[in-house]
């Protein structure tokens, strides 16, 4: 894919190739239709063939209050429903926010822009000479900025639609019924081509040939039938922004995507944080929790989310503003995270917070057997090392921090980064070996109290096996062929892991891949002062050169 900027659709300004950007992300950017998204993402809430059981749909159910106590709702219709949980997520309009103290009267108001939307078909971009080079290839999205107004435009449903968004400066007050909040305020209403078109009078002719398309191309898909337009095709859309909210949650009830953050759309990330919410919810309101935590965890939520979402929502009026305003860089914030990952680290620090006892929470810090001191062995011996180098996600590998410590982080630019397993066992003369197998993240940083950064290789995970070091229950049995080389990792008659190498060949140790780092970075807990869950233990860090 690729992006590229033009000023006023004439001259090219900038264009990024994102096939090598895509290398260091651990998801891939996709661009989909929004009803295509909307369509998947119902299909796998109500389909009885998930994971869980699928939700029932009911419509025509216009909700009237909320009682965030009981978990009750009541609908214009005379129904209600009560549930253990509400999650408000109706949109920019909400009616469920209405519930929340200090947000009754809160509501959206006019960013100042507004824009035009709609579909081309690729193949009729393609039949004109003067915009044919706009739609020759898969993949490209492009944007042409003026100071005040700009149009996107980017390949959907396997690159057959090209779907445009024409952002202008739009000053018209707002009606009495979108002042209520009960407006749509011009989402999905009928557009002017003439208007479009003298709105962006003075503008490439490639562009303006492309906007002059606008009702005469079809926004139905190709399996739909007809390829010319119905009336109506193009839309305009007031775009929205809210003040801030001081909360989302009460009691029962807790907001999110629009209902608790609106988004301009100069990034595209309304719906990707409003799915971060969803899936921080998912693991925060996991499977085994007691109807009595319901309104901490929902506190929780709100802590795990609020920063990010309100940063991302400054982030998208900045880059709105004309050009000539300062802007800020929001890629990197946007893109090097994961909510399922960070909200899984966040509620392994609440529960020990409430928990501080449970040390097996503090895992897998430092977990495993660890090595005792490397007992005196005499005489010549042999080792071999056997290593699994692999990419993993950035993201993932964080929540191997210590929890009670932030001082650790990975350096590796994006969030596809490296980590190692790896065995070494020596065996000498006398038949005595001794082996040790460990988690190796490279690129790491350590910040000290004192404000040095000592850089390294962090080693989370360690098992030592030998008899006279008092490791008996330590077991690392390694099976090596011709064939293949096999590694059984057990602790006290378990099981744990097992790696299998097959297709191998050994390589001398001048030939092997040096480490990046020449520190090693390891962390253990002892008793001593308290920490942030207020029990009695000390943190160590320690580092070792090889």
């Amino acid at each position: 894919m690729l992006i590229a900027r033009s000023v006023d659709g004439v001259h090219p300004i900038a264009s990024v190739h994102l096939h090598e950007l895509n290398k260091i992300w651990q998801h891939p950017w996709l661009m989909a239709h929004r009803i295509t998204l909307h369509n998947v993402l119902k299909q796998c809430a109500l389909s009885p063939d998930g994971p869980a059981p699928g939700i029932p749909l009911h419509t025509s159910h216009r909700v009237t209050s909320v009682d965030t106590s009981t978990g009750t709702i009541c609908f214009e219709n005379g129904n209600t429903a009560t549930g253990d949980i509400i999650l408000g997520a109706d949109g920019v309009h909400s009616v469920t926010r209405r519930f929340l103290p200090g947000a009754e009267n809160i509501r959206p108001f006019s960013s100042g822009k507004s824009a035009y939307r709609f579909l081309l078909n690729r193949e009729d971009v393609l039949a004109n000479p003067l915009t044919k080079p706009y739609a020759e290839k898969d993949g490209h999205l492009r944007a042409w900025f003026g100071r005040d107004r700009r149009v996107i435009s980017y390949p959907t449903n396997y690159d057959t639609l090209l779907n445009f968004a024409a952002l202008f400066p739009d000053s018209r007050e707002l009606t009495e019924e979108e002042g209520k909040g009960k407006g749509k305020g011009g989402w999905g209403t009928k557009g002017s081509r003439e208007e479009l078109l003298r709105i962006y009078e003075g503008w490439g002719e490639p562009v303006r040939a492309m906007l002059a398309m606008a009702n005469e191309a079809s926004l139905k898909a190709p399996d739909e039938g007809s390829s010319k337009s119905d009336e109506g095709t193009l839309s305009i859309w007031r775009l929205w922004d809210m003040e801030t909210l001081k909360s989302w949650t009460h009691g029962k009830l807790a907001l999110l995507g629009d209902a608790a953050h609106p988004f301009t759309p100069h990034q595209g990330q309304g719906g990707a944080v409003a799915i971060e919410d969803a899936a921080a919810l998912g693991v925060l309101l996991s499977r085994g929790m007691r109807k009595d935590e319901v309104e901490d965890r929902l506190k929780l939520y709100e802590k795990v989310r609020m920063e990010r979402a309100h940063t991302i929502q400054e982030f998208s009026r900045v880059l709105g503003r004309d050009l000539g305003d300062d802007g800020k860089k929001a890629d990197t914030y946007n893109m090097t995270f994961d909510e399922v990952d960070n909200s899984t680290h966040q509620l392994r620090k609440w529960m020990l917070q409430r928990n501080p006892g449970a040390r097996e929470l503090l895992a897998p810090s430092s977990y495993g057997p660890l090595p005792g001191p490397l007992p005196e062995m005499s005489g010549e011996y042999k080792f071999t090392t056997s290593s699994i180098r692999f990419s993993s996600s950035s993201t993932l590998l964080n929540n191997f921090f210590p929890l009670t410590n932030s001082s650790y982080q990975i350096t590796t630019p994006g969030t596809v980064c490296e980590a190692i397993f790896s065995c070494t066992t020596y065996k000498y003369t006398d038949d005595v070996t001794y082996s040790q197998f460990g988690l190796y993240i490279p690129d790491v940083e350590y910040v000290k109290k004192d404000g040095q950064v000592e850089k390294g290789t962090y080693v989370p995970i360690v098992f030592a096996a030998h008899a006279s070091a008092g490791r008996e229950n330590t077991v690392i049995d390694i099976i090596q062929t011709e064939a293949y080389y096999c590694i059984d990792l057990g602790d006290e008659g378990r099981q744990l892991a097992g790696f299998w190498i097959g297709d191998y060949k050994e390589i001398s140790p001048e030939d092997k891949d040096q480490p990046k780092n020449e520190s090693l970075l390891c962390h253990r807990y002892e008793e001593g002062k308290k920490d942030m869950t207020g029990y009695a233990r000390k943190e160590w860090n320690t580092t070792s050169r090889s």
